[in-house]
C-alpha cells in the first residue's frame, strides 16, 4: 500500500516539476527576444559611432 502512495506522490511531484520546467522555458524565450532586439537596436548604434568616426577623420584630412 505504501508504494502506490509513494508513486502518486512521485507522478505529482514530477508533474509540478514538468510544469515549472515549462514556465522557465517561457521565461527565457521572453528574455531571448528581448536580448534580440535590443542587440539589433545597439548594433546600429555601433555602426553609426564607425560611420562617425571615419568620416570625421576624412573631414580632418580634407582641411588639414
Amino acid at each position: 500500500m505504501a508504494y502506490n502512495l509513494t508513486m502518486a506522490t512521485t507522478k505529482e511531484t514530477l508533474a509540478k516539476v514538468e510544469s515549472q520546467v515549462v514556465n522557465i522555458e517561457k521565461r527565457l524565450d521572453k528574455g531571448d527576444a528581448k536580448f534580440d532586439a535590443m542587440d539589433a537596436k545597439y548594433t546600429k548604434y555601433i555602426v553609426g559611432l564607425y560611420v562617425l568616426i571615419i568620416g570625421m577623420s576624412g573631414v580632418d584630412r580634407i582641411f588639414s
